[in-house]
């Protein structure tokens, strides 16, 4: 009832088999992963190198995430040639934390998609201003000083 090298051989042999399965599983999902992350980078440099990009940035505020059996996506509000117009992109992950944050997009035509680029917050009061939102002050109760905190909120 001890241990015998067959035994010893076969285990080894099962071993090896499953870490090598493994190993190929782990390279997929990482090439995939890399993959992905190259195209979003590709996509940016793009954008960020177009000439139309730079003399007006174009800014979305997301306002809602949307899931279902297929497809996560994100609405979102911006502002064109003095229009708020809303669109939606498909966005990787369900993400609630996006709600209220303001994110670059594509440049808005006629004729194509309009691209989410969550990758590239605004935070910058100024730009998002300039891209057509207002500021509104609203005020906070803190209760450890017992004040009303003033801050603003973009719409």
């Amino acid at each position: 009832m001890g241990i015998t090298d067959s035994n010893l051989k076969d285990f080894f042999k099962q071993t090896g088999i499953a870490l090598f399965i493994l190993a190929i599983v782990v390279l997929m999902i990482f090439n995939s992963v890399s993959n992905l992350d190259k195209k979003q980078e590709k996509e940016l440099e793009m954008l960020n190198s177009s000439n139309q990009f730079e003399q007006e940035i174009v800014i979305g505020r997301v306002y809602e995430i949307t899931s279902g059996k297929n497809y996560e996506g994100a609405k979102f509000v911006y502002y064109y040639q003095g229009k708020k117009k809303v669109a939606e992109d498909g966005i990787a992950h369900y993400d609630e934390s996006l709600v209220g944050r303001f994110f670059r997009i594509s440049n808005p035509s006629e004729d194509n998609h309009l691209t989410l680029y969550t990758d590239y917050e605004v935070t910058d009061t100024i730009k998002i201003k300039n891209a057509g939102f207002t500021s509104k002050t609203k005020f906070k109760f803190d209760i450890s000083t017992g004040k009303y905190i003033p801050y603003k909120k973009f719409q």
